[in-house]
């Protein structure tokens, strides 16, 4: 995971001086991919997190998995008791 985390911070790096040419992306594939990140910090909570159908759309994956591994991890942090 750390890998993933520094190729995908690295490839972030390099595309914030650059357009990005957006491609096709599977939304339920990017959040499948932070879930599993998450899973820990998921289990430690005790958070449920539920999941609907997610469309495919055009983006950069490397920016939209970010999206949602902060909003999931916002989430975990300031949730209520």
């Amino acid at each position: 995971r750390m890998s993933g985390l520094i190729r995908d911070l690295l490839t972030f790096s390099r595309l914030s001086g650059q357009k990005v040419a957006f491609k096709r992306v599977a939304l339920s594939e990017v959040v499948s991919r932070v879930l599993s990140d998450l899973e820990h910090s998921i289990e430690s909570s005790g958070a449920a997190v539920t999941v609907g159908e997610l469309p495919t759309v055009e983006g950069d994956a490397v920016q939209l998995g970010q999206l949602f591994q902060n909003l999931l991890t916002n989430a975990l942090r300031y949730r209520r008791a």
